[in-house]
This record gives C-alpha cells, sequence and structure tokens, in this order.
C-alpha cells in the first residue's frame, strides 16, 4: 500500500536505537535513550492558515529527523514497511 500524507502529517520510517554498545556490550530496551530517529519518507502539502495560505514543510523526503511523540504512533504500512505518521509539530530536529 502506498501512504500520501495529508495537510502537515510526515511519513517517517523509524530508525532503530543500537543495541549493544561499540565494545559489545549490550543494552536493554528500558536503558535506551529517549530520543527517537527516523528518516523521513514522504511530507504533506503543508498546513493551511487562518489566511487560506499554505505554509510548506520544514522537512523533506530523505531527511533524517528527531522526534517526540505526544501521544501513541498512528502506524501504516508504507510499501511493506512498518512507518509512522507524526505531525510536523513534533519533530524536533533535522539530523546532518
Amino acid at each position: 500500500m502506498n501512504v500520501r500524507p495529508l495537510r502537515d502529517m510526515v511519513l517517517v520510517e523509524e530508525v532503530s536505537a543500537a543495541e549493544k554498545t561499540e565494545g559489545g556490550i549490550f543494552i536493554p530496551e528500558t536503558c535506551s535513550p529517549n530520543e527517537r530517529k527516523a528518516k523521513v519518507i514522504a511530507v504533506g502539502p503543508g498546513r493551511t492558515l487562518d489566511s487560506g495560505l499554505v505554509k510548506e514543510p520544514a522537512v523533506k523526503p530523505g531527511d533524517r529527523v528527531v522526534f517526540w511523540m505526544s501521544r501513541p504512533p498512528t502506524e501504516v504500512t508504507h510499501l511493506g514497511a512498518r512507518c509512522l505518521l507524526l505531525n510536523e509539530a513534533e519533530i524536533l530536529a533535522v539530523v546532518d
């Protein structure tokens, strides 16, 4: 199934956190960092302002981002991969 986000929604594929350190020590899931990272797969056209203009999203497909989920994630399957639909406001930063 191909997913096309609407408004200011962003489709991301979450990048899994490292499961062990460079020295070979396994990190349990309960001790993993709170930050969540993902790769942007697709973005909607943007948020419609009160004036009727559309504000384009600040991210684009291919960007790597750090995000925060204030609610349970909306999970979808996009071309066979497990992805998340986020509101653009939940994205904290673009990682270079």
